[in-house]
Formats: structure tokens, sequence, C-alpha cells
């Protein structure tokens, strides 16, 4: 939408100067100069000078007068469009037929209700029955006459080119905005060099584009006039700066020659030095120091193209994004440099290109940074699920599925502290094959590993909130439970060894029948858990002992145990 207004604006704006742009002395302007102390009533006393260029001006007064030769028969409907340029005060005359004048002022610090967003100021002559016949304008301090861009056009159409302007600077600044916060918190989260300078770009985008487009004089009037301009152009050429740095400095060092990144980046540095004294100077080099400065702007922008084309043809990967980013900006930085436009689309120019040309950048930039958040957020969750999974592999028993000793343990160690935090008693029930070696040695490993698997099916089946399950040695598992004890642990634990001696595994061991043998370790919740797995380790060697297939139980700290720690309550 932006692009198609300014296409609209250049159109109408080549059409609307009514014969009179840029301001000459060979056709358009008859000039005079005068001391600052010279009084506007005394305008007719003025000898003007046609023909010919004024020379030693700027610390005087400059009187511009519109050649009757050529000049264009004037309406009383007429409004000045005057691009804003260095200067301490200006006046405007509108002459009517009866001789009578009346006069239009600015200054530093004060324009009033004359500026117009787009670096204009706007003067209307005032409604009079008497024909307009002429304009005369007095500049006090002037830093250039070639500075000065001014037009004549119906009052109507200066109105809806400053709506125009109005609209289309508010909407390039809210993209660049967007692009500022969204290349900040990027930044901020992510650290790469790129968003870095890219976020201090357009931040010195948007000040460029408040100070030139005068929006800035919502909110301080005062700054109107010469000093603003200055800051417009210091702030412009530390964009063009940094514009270049955003480019170069994040490319990889072998995606380019040393050479032409260290060009490039000087080069740059240069830019934003040589706009100190462009900034500064009010005087006649002004605009030979602006040429030179346009040819090096020219250069690094032929440089960083051709030094984008090497690191895209180098393999960087982000090359491509870079190239579509930069282009827009960099080949209307280049056609500004060397063609004038400041007084097409609507009076706004090559600044108001260069602001539109910007936010194709911001939105570029901030679609491809979404893009590479997006890339960059698959592949962490591709490596987190990577991790989760290699942690599952690290903490579960490849045969079987169940947790595997250290994630039993981990298991454990969470439902001990919640066994602590509510008082609740604990115990470790240790399941043993009976005789699995001479299964194994019988029937070979791979029967081995069904009996294995299909015993953990059934202690799986245990497993939940409260109780944790795990395959703890070679034919030996082993289940943690909260809040369970005495008579109701004891069932629990038997019901456990007949499952497993239930299992139908005649398909792999024939007419042998599988058991296991079961020790239970039962206790209260502060107990350590070493002290309870040699619990139910013993426990465990009393039902082997004992016959097999068999349960046996110890509570822990129990008194009726013999010199060995051996529980006494055996169950078949």
């Amino acid at each position: 939408m932006i692009l198609i207004m300014l296409f609209f604006g250049s159109l109408n704006g080549a059409q609307a100067a009514n014969g009179r742009t840029d301001v000459s002395f060979t056709g358009d302007y008859c000039y005079a100069v005068t001391d600052l102390s010279f009084q506007n009533s005394a305008f007719n006393d003025l000898h003007f000078l046609c023909g010919t260029a004024p020379q030693q001006y700027q610390q005087k007064s400059l009187w511009l007068k519109t050649d009757p030769a050529y000049a264009q028969p004037l309406t009383n409907d007429i409004a000045i469009m005057l691009n804003q340029t260095r200067f301490n005060a200006l006046s405007v005359g509108f002459i009517y037929a009866d001789g009578v004048v009346r006069w239009k002022q600015v200054r530093n610090g004060d324009f009033g209700t004359f500026w117009r967003v787009g670096g204009q100021l706007r003067f209307t002559a005032p409604n009079r029955s008497y024909p307009l016949v002429s304009t005369i304008m007095r500049f006090d301090r002037l830093t250039d006459y070639g500075l000065l861009h001014i037009r004549y056009m119906p009052e109507g159409k200066a109105s809806q080119e400053s709506a125009s302007v109005a609209a289309v600077v508010s909407g390039a600044l809210m993209l660049l905005v967007i692009c500022f916060v969204y290349s900040l918190s990027m930044a901020s989260a992510m650290r790469r060099p790129q968003l870095l300078w890219q976020t201090a770009w357009a931040g010195v985008m948007i000040a460029w584009g408040l100070v030139w487009s005068q929006m800035h004089l919502m909110v301080f009037p005062s700054l109107a006039g010469a000093s603003s301009a200055q800051f417009a152009t210091l702030l412009a050429t530390s964009a063009i700066a940094l514009g270049f740095f955003a480019a170069i400095h994040p490319m990889p060092k072998q995606a380019i020659p040393r050479w032409m990144r260290a060009t490039n980046l000087w080069l740059a540095v240069l830019i934003a030095v040589a706009g100190v004294p462009l900034a500064v100077i009010r005087h006649a080099p002004i605009v030979y120091l602006d040429k030179v400065l346009g040819l090096i702007v020219v250069v690094n922008l032929l440089l960083a193209s051709a030094s984008m084309v090497v690191a895209r043809r180098r393999g960087y990967r982000h090359g491509r994004d870079m190239i579509i980013a930069w282009s827009v900006p960099m080949l209307v930085l280049g056609f500004i440099s060397v063609v004038n436009i400041d007084n097409q689309i609507w009076g706004g120019g090559s600044k108001l290109v260069v602001l539109v040309a910007s936010s194709w950048l911001a939105i570029w930039s901030t679609l491809t940074a979404t893009r590479r958040v997006h890339i960059l957020r698959d592949e962490r969750d591709a490596a987190k699920r990577e991790a989760d999974r290699a942690m599952k592999l690290a903490l579960r028993d490849p045969l079987t599925g169940l947790n595997n000793r250290r994630g039993f343990q981990d298991h454990v160690a969470r439902l001990m502290d919640y066994a602590r935090t509510e008082q609740l008693p604990i115990a470790l029930i240790l399941v043993d094959i009976d005789r699995f070696k001479s299964i194994n040695d019988r029937f070979g490993h791979d029967v081995g590993d069904h009996v294995l698997c299909s015993v953990a099916n059934e202690i799986e089946r245990w497993e939940g909130a409260y109780c944790a399950a795990g395959r703890v040695g070679g034919e030996e598992f082993a289940l943690f439970l909260v809040g369970v004890d005495g008579l109701e642990l004891r069932r629990f634990a038997d019901a456990v060894r007949r499952a497993v001696s239930d299992c139908d595994l005649s398909e792999w061991t024939g007419e042998l029948r599988v058991t296991a043998s079961v020790g239970v370790a039962e206790s209260p919740a502060d107990t350590h858990y070493p002290i309870l797995y040699r619990t139910a380790d013993r426990a465990l060697y009393n039902a082997k002992n004992a016959g097999r297939d068999r349960l046996s139980i110890t509570l822990v700290g129990d008194p009726s145990r013999d010199a060995n720690g051996d529980g006494l309550a055996l169950l078949r």
C-alpha cells in the first residue's frame, strides 16, 4: 500500500510544481542581498538581480522574488510548499494587485502552524478580493540556496499532499518501530550480532525519520529549524553507516575476503565521521561535501553488494535473505545519490523514499528473523526430544523396558521425599526368578530373554503414582511402594509372587514352571534407601533358603530378627 501511494505521489509531484521547483536564478527567481537589519516593509527599495547566482549571503538576508519575465500567473488559492532547510528566519510575502503585501514569518524554534510532516513548510496566500501578482521570500542566514526546493500549487492539492505524506511517514515509522522492538527482543534472547546491529540501525532510522519529517515538533516545537536539520543530517549518516555494519559485520570471516570486509567497514566509519562537519557547517562547502559523501556512499554500496554476492556464493546460508533485505534500501540509496528527486512524491522526495525502503528492510528482516526463530525452535525441540529420548534410554532397561537400576533409584528418591513429607510408610519388594541360570543353560539365552520380558510385564502392571517398578539385576526385579504396610503389604507382595508363577511360559519352557522368590522390607518413612535395600535383600535370601517360590517379609528396625538380620516371616 505504501509503495502504491509513493508511485502515484511521484506522478502527482511531477505535475504539482507549476514550473518552479529547485531555486534557479536563470529563469525562476531574481535575488537581492541585504543586512539582517533591513526591514521587510522597505522591500520595494531593493534592487533585484536576475540571471546570476547570489554570493556572500550566508551571514545576511537573501531575498527571492519571482522573475516577472518567466513567472506563470498566480491564483489567490495558491500555497507555497518549501522543503525546510537551514536558516535562522524566513519571511514570505504575498503581493497583491492593489500593492498590499501580506507577510508570514517563521524562525528557529518557532514554526507555528506552518510546518508539515515530511520536512516541509506550507504558506497559504491570504484570501483577498484583489488578485495575487507575485511572491517574495526573505531568508536570514541561509546555509545554501542550492538546498532550497520550492513548489507552488493550489491550496486543496497542498492539503492532500500533506495528508498523503503524513500517512506514508507514519506507516513507515510504525514498521520501523515494530522491527526495532522485535529485533531488540530477539537480540536480547538470542545474542546474535546481526540482530544487535539491526536493532541499532532501526533505532537510529526511527530517530532520523521523526526529526526529518518534523513529527518531533508535536512534542518539542522549540526544536524547529536549523538545529533539527543539522541533527537529522548527523542521524542520516549514522544510519547509513550502521546499515553497512548491519549488512557486513555479522558475516562469518570465511564468507568474504578480509580486505573486502575491512574496506566496507572503514568506508562506513568514514561516512559516519563525515556526518559531523556536514551537520555543523553552514556555508557553501556543504554542497560539495554532500556530493563527495554521495560518491563515497555509492562506492560503499557497490562494494557491499559485491560482498553479499561473494558470501552467498561461498555458502553463507543467510546470504540470500541479506541480499533480498538490503537490495531495496541499497538500490534506493544509490539512486538518490546520483539522481535528484527531492521535489517528487509530494515534496518528500528522496528522504521519503529512503524511509519507505527502510520499512521494506524492517518487514523482510522481521519475517526472516521469525523464520529463523522457528527453525531454531524446531531444532531446539528436536534436540530436546532427542535428549529426552537419550535420557529415557539411559534410565530404561533396553530388554524389558522397565526402569533400570539408575532409573528405579531416581523414581524411588522422589517417592521417598513424598513419603517423608506425608509421613507415610514405605516398602521395597525384591523379586528374583528361581533357578534362572538353569533356564538359560537348558533352553538358551533367547528363551531366557522371553522369560525376563514376561516377568517384567507382570511387574510393570503394578507400576503407578505411588509404586515404582524396575529391573535392578540380571533376573532381579524391584517394586517400591508408598502408603502400604502390614497385612495389605503382605497380600500385595504375595500377589506379585503368584502372578509370576502363574505366567504361561510353556511355549518356551515346556513343562518347566517358572517361579520367583520375593523379599520385602517394610519401614517407616525416615529410613534411608541403602538400609531398605539391604533389608529386602536379606529377606529375599531367606525366601531362597526356605525353598524358593516363597515370600519373606522383614520390618526394618524390628528386634525379632537373628544376628544376621534375616527376616523370620515366611509364606508360601
